[in-house]
């Protein structure tokens, strides 16, 4: 990566970071319309196994339609949650949250704060291979990112969790990045060995790049 590239990186996080937190937005609203459009996508709605992550700070909210990813028409989807260990990140099989009955907000009953708060699996649960997805049987995965252009370019936190995980699903799978409208850039930095999503879905609409 060349140091022109890093400093314009580095920048667009610190611009992003600060829209957002200057954001004024009713994030369940924005999360219903956003579970709304990504439910416009066919390959979503005939999804069998489905990765998203657990929103964190800023992020637009997931946590808000993650236990309605779980049931389609006519079968029981397999949802999964990420976790990193040693520099490599895998999604879990997560149990279906249950809901607070006055609040209807979700307990993950299965995860528990880590690194920075962000909700991962509890040891004992990642240490068994039998609740980890191969990638090879993910269908779609939701993906975070700071920002992201409408060709597919996607500006992460910088560890290259989902740059590294992503190449290794099927062709055919679908990666759908998810953010605020707020979050779409005219051109998001991007390496060689920066993934591209397929797709970016936001509360207001849904843009193919491929």
């Amino acid at each position: 990566m060349n140091v022109e590239l890093t400093v314009d990186k580095k920048e667009l996080r610190r611009q992003t970071k600060e829209r957002l937190k200057a954001l004024n937005v009713d994030r369940a609203s924005a999360a219903d319309s956003l579970y709304a459009n990504l439910m416009t996508i066919p390959k979503v709605v005939s999804a069998r196994t489905i990765a998203v992550f657990v929103d964190f700070g800023t992020e637009i909210s997931t946590r808000r339609f993650i236990p309605q990813l779980f049931t389609a028409k006519e079968f029981t989807r397999t949802i999964g949650v990420p976790f990193c260990t040693d520099g490599e990140m895998n999604f879990y099989k997560l149990l279906r949250p249950t809901l607070d009955p006055q609040t209807k907000e979700p307990f993950f009953n299965d995860l528990v704060p880590m690194a920075f708060g962000i909700l991962e699996p509890r040891t004992e649960l990642r240490n068994n291979p039998e609740n980890i997805l191969a990638p090879e049987d993910i269908d779609v995965v939701i993906t975070p990112g700071l920002a992201f252009d409408l060709r597919g370019g996607r500006l992460g936190r910088g560890a290259g969790y989902y740059d590294k995980f992503l190449p290794k699903i099927r062709p055919d799978a679908l990666a759908i990045g998810i953010c605020y409208e707020e979050q779409i850039v005219e051109r998001a930095p991007t390496d060689a060995h920066d993934f591209r999503v397929h797709a970016i879905a936001t509360p207001k609409r849904v843009v193919f790049s491929r």
